[in-house]
């Protein structure tokens, strides 16, 4: 075993290297892939093994996270926003991530594609009609629903807020926890010179002690973290490729959904051994182009102004109750989450909405936080917090508010016209109520036409998620390096599609129960992460405060902070920006 040197920085990090020149050529950091091997395969052999004892057990620790960190969950993308928010509006807006001759690698479309499809995968297919629509038809309480969604409402007003909850769950709190690590890693690696790992996130507050252990049980955690959040993406997209193969006449089951889960695990694989820019990039591109087509074909077939007019009205409702108004509130409601107003929020719709979102969100933070690092150099800071924390957003809002007002005019169309022979969407068919709602348009050609072209698309986003969560994974594993040897992305390829197979038979059988496994573990693993992340929210504040000279980045002094721990010890660089030879 060697050490590898990190110039400038004084940072040694182990790693071992074999077969040279085969095909299994490896090169890697010991301590972090075997623990998190051990982790990841030790939980996919409990879960195979012991499948309805698993299931419970996730099941046991979704409901204690929910219980009694909801808390926590709702605090910290608060104070997340706050900090980038902060960053934007102010002089370090302007810091360059890297040198003063670094340009960025690639154009802004193209960037804004590779990073919006990283960030949102199948997400946007099996929520973009079922969302808004469950939230609309929950809004009298018939299922439970947030605080101000009440009986007394008339129909407009619920699909108003049907939107704007949906807005709130992909929203900047959804975004916030990639660009807190986006921003800090990019910093790190492109200024300083560290690794493109998680532990150098860690450098402002720890110093040169994140090549030890404390470092190693971040990167750990990181990959433990994002192989399991991508993991309930996939058992997401599998269900609703299922249910479009189910049109041909194939079986909805877990059977088929594993063979599907290998055939894009397969893809994937193939994507991550191309590289970034022939493999990952280009299926972004492709992704991104052909759901903005959907979109706008969408809008245009559809009753453009009442869509255009529901958007407008319910973004501004988000925006008006984005803070305090929230339906995050209920979490201070007590015990049985009611109000002294009455209206107080469902506590199963506050667990089952707003808390999965947020621990499926921070879970994918890891990985999309790193990626968007590796496809960032070049860039300003504060162009960086507006293409991953803004931009996204409002494509969200387009892309929910275009499909869920569509599928809620058609609602209303069909409860108001007074033709005995229509009937609504059911609000409870999520797999399939996407592909329904396509199946409106036009003639039976047009119709299959449509969900022909989304199934393509629903692939083609699902494939660019797993690739990336592949790559990333092996990046950490391999100390940051950003062309990590081709038998390592396999390997983790394999090791995603084999955690996603293993989730979906811990349901015993049952493909609804296999999701919720997927989402309970998704959820409890974001936890460790959340706190994770509030460190590093502390730590970019303090980069980039010693990014402009506010503070000295070689201040030998003894950190009392509950939020460092430790002292940081940093030896000054010989190399690098920052160096007492460079400016």
């Amino acid at each position: 075993m060697a050490s590898k040197a990190v110039p400038g920085r004084g940072i040694t990090l182990p790693f071992v290297e074999g077969l040279h020149g085969t095909p299994f050529y490896f090169k890697l950091n010991p301590y972090v892939t075997l623990y998190s091997c051990v982790l990841i395969w030790g939980l996919i052999v409990y879960t195979i093994s012991m499948r309805w004892d698993a299931y419970k057990e996730f099941q046991t620790w979704f409901q204690w996270v929910t219980d009694e960190w909801t808390w926590l969950y709702i605090a910290s993308q608060n104070l997340w926003i706050g900090v980038l928010l902060y960053i934007l509006c102010s002089k370090y807006a302007k810091i360059k991530l890297g040198g003063p001759n670094d340009e960025p690698e690639f154009s802004r479309v193209q960037w804004f594609a590779m990073l919006y499809c990283c960030g949102v995968a199948v997400g946007l297919f099996y929520y973009g009609v079922a969302e808004p629509m469950w939230h609309f038809h929950g809004g009298g309480r018939r299922w439970g629903g947030a605080r101000w969604m009440d009986a007394d409402m008339n129909d407009n007003e619920k699909a108003n807020h049907a939107l704007m909850v949906t807005y709130f769950h992909w929203g900047f709190h959804g975004w916030v926890p990639y660009v807190v690590i986006g921003a800090l890693m990019s910093i790190m690696s492109y200024r300083r010179g560290l690794p493109l790992t998680m532990r150098s996130c860690f450098y402002p507050l720890w110093g040169k002690a994140i090549e030890g252990w404390r470092g190693d049980v971040v990167d750990v955690l990181s990959i433990v973290c994002t192989l399991f959040g991508v993991c309930t993406s996939l058992g997401l997209g599998v269900r609703q490729l299922n249910k479009g193969l189910g049109r041909l006449g194939i079986l909805f089951n877990v059977k088929t959904q594993i063979v599907i889960v290998w055939a894009v695990t397969a893809l994937a694989t193939t994507s991550v051994v191309l590289g970034l820019k022939n493999g990952i990039a280009a299926i972004s591109y492709v992704a991104f182009g052909m759901g903005m087509i959907l979109v706008l074909a969408v809008l245009f077939m559809d009753d453009t102004m009442y869509i255009l007019d529901a958007m407008t009205t319910s973004f501004g409702y988000y925006l008006c109750r984005n803070g305090p108004g929230a339906e995050a509130s209920v979490v201070i409601e007590g015990d049985n989450y009611g109000g002294p107003d009455g209206q107080g929020g469902d506590e199963g719709w506050m667990h089952s909405w707003t808390i999965f979102y947020w621990g499926w969100w921070i879970s994918w933070a890891p990985f999309v936080g790193t990626f968007l690092a590796r496809i960032s150099k070049g860039r300003t800071l504060g162009e960086f917090i507006m293409f991953t924390l803004i931009l996204p957003v409002l494509y969200c809002v387009l892309w929910f508010g275009v499909f869920g007002g569509a599928g809620i005019r058609m609602q209303f169309e069909a409860l108001y016209n007074n033709d005995d022979w229509d009937c609504g969407f059911s609000p409870t068919a999520g797999d399939d109520i996407f592909f329904d709602m396509l199946g409106s348009y036009g003639s039976r050609q047009l119709s299959y036409a449509l969900t022909g072209y989304s199934w393509i698309c629903l692939l083609l986003y699902f494939i660019t998620s797993s690739d990336s969560g592949s790559f990333v994974i092996d990046i950490l594993a391999a100390n940051g390096d950003p062309d990590p040897p081709l038998f390592q992305r396999v390997l983790w390829a394999i090791t995603e599609g084999a955690a996603a197979t293993a989730l979906l038979k811990g349901g015993g059988g049952d493909p609804d129960r296999g999701l919720k496994a997927l989402q309970a573990v998704s959820v409890v693993s974001g936890l460790p992460f959340t706190i994770v992340l509030m460190y590093m929210s502390h730590a970019l504040y303090i980069a980039v405060q010693e990014e402009v000279g506010d503070l000295d980045e070689f201040r030998p002094d003894f950190r009392t902070s509950c939020l460092e721990l430790t002292w940081k010890t940093v030896p000054k660089p010989t190399t690098g920006l920052g160096g007492p030879d460079q400016t």
